[in-house]
């Protein structure tokens, strides 16, 4: 081929690359340069807005800004601390989250972070499979405890959540370990030394009556189930179960698993409290970590913080003590989770003093407290699912 047909063949190669459409030079250029604007925007967004200690949405602490040393380097700790630390103090983390859930529900995921979205929006925990080990721990110390107080009678409430009661409000799909098959295992290793107080039957009673027994966006139970299982404890711990006025506090309560989860729809939950009918009943609740002291077991000022369960004694403390000008000269030592926490008030009357220990808080060995005290009483007091993952109960029981 001849230099002159060369030429006119790269002429014309060029203009049909100058008359065929398509992408404009700098195309993937500009993307680019978008892509780093919405980063640097993220960057300095995340160093400019100032960090959250608190999620009111998620209803826990967050992640701090982790300091720098030269052990943290070294361990690596330094790196999963920041990486937490970024995850968590992220600008639109709860919308994202949120965001996240709605869409994943859309398309037909009934399970967030642990939680079950079930009928008429009912959120529950998954109930694990429970280590063995923990459980013959938890059981051995419980039994442990009681024979080296036998002076004292001792009660164990094992509450059930709401899949083993309701598994009906469970979605379909849900894949839960068999609860009721570990209270029963529970309870019999414990017979004996402590008496079981079962309230499944009074609980499926009351909610073929109509009784909301757990809330809808929470893992407690409510002040009803709360109630129902105090009817069946005075039974078993021998003592006349008192009158009480019942009334709503609040209408829009939305839980834990809520905001653990991220599902939102639906109605929000209503809070009730009930009031012992003796008008002539005092008490008196101390906080032995703060030393405050105040008239009432409940705080009306919860209602309008980020946790409104904490209307009930203000939240979890390792020891509160109760006194109350009850007619009664027996005294109870309360060894519990957060379920307690609203079953309590209905006690109140019925003892001169209830000593109220949360082992996951409590630092000190429970048997110190006998040197001070001989308790007429001991009530264990758990949920099931706290009981089956929970360490903090056996070590203090040692």
């Amino acid at each position: 081929m001849s230099s002159k047909l060369v030429r006119k063949s790269v002429e014309s190669r060029k203009r049909k690359n100058l008359a065929r459409p398509g992408k404009k030079p700098g195309f993937h250029a500009v993307y680019g340069v978008l892509f780093l604007l919405v980063l640097f925007a993220v960057f300095f967004l995340h160093i400019g807005s100032p960090d959250r200690d608190y999620s009111v949405t998620e209803k826990r602490a967050l992640e701090a800004l982790p300091t720098l040393s030269f052990n943290s380097l070294r361990d690596g700790s330094f790196m999963e601390d920041a990486e937490e630390y970024s995850a968590e103090q992220f600008p639109g983390r709860d919308l994202l989250m949120r965001l996240r859930t709605g869409f994943s529900y859309v398309l037909g995921m009934r399970e967030s972070n642990g939680v079950y979205r079930g009928r008429s929006g009912q959120l529950a925990e998954r109930f694990d499979e429970p280590d063995p080990e923990l459980f013959e721990k938890t059981a051995a110390a419980v039994k442990n405890f009681a024979a080296r107080h036998p002076s004292s009678q001792t009660s164990f409430l094992l509450a059930p959540t709401v899949g083993a009661v309701a598994p009906e409000l469970l979605p379909k799909d849900a894949v839960n370990a068999d609860e009721n098959a570990y209270i029963d295992h529970f309870f019999d290793s414990i017979r004996g030394a402590a008496a079981p107080i079962d309230v499944r039957s009074a609980f499926l009673k009351a909610k073929a009556s109509g009784t909301a027994l757990y809330y809808r966006t929470d893992h407690h139970w409510t002040t009803d189930g709360a109630y129902a299982a105090y009817l069946e404890a005075s039974s078993v711990m021998n003592f006349p179960a008192r009158s009480f006025s019942r009334a709503v506090v609040s209408d829009d309560f939305r839980g834990s698993l809520a905001a653990k989860s991220g599902f939102y729809a639906g109605a929000a939950d209503s809070i009730a409290v009930y009031t012992d009918t003796d008008e002539s009943l005092k008490l008196l609740l101390k906080n032995e970590e703060t030393g405050e002291t105040r008239a009432s077991l409940y705080y009306g000022s919860a209602l309008d913080s980020a946790d409104p369960y904490e209307l009930f004694f203000g939240g979890n403390y390792p020891m509160l003590t109760i006194e109350s000008t009850a007619d009664s000269d027996r005294t109870l030592l309360v060894i519990k989770d957060s379920y307690a926490n609203s079953f309590l008030p209905f006690l109140a009357g019925s003892y001169r003093k209830i000593t109220v220990i949360d082992p996951r808080y409590y630092s000190r060995t429970v048997d110190n407290l006998f040197v001070l005290e001989n308790y007429d009483d001991i009530l264990f007091l758990y949920n099931a699912g706290t009981l089956a993952k929970d360490s903090s109960l056996y070590k203090v029981l040692e």
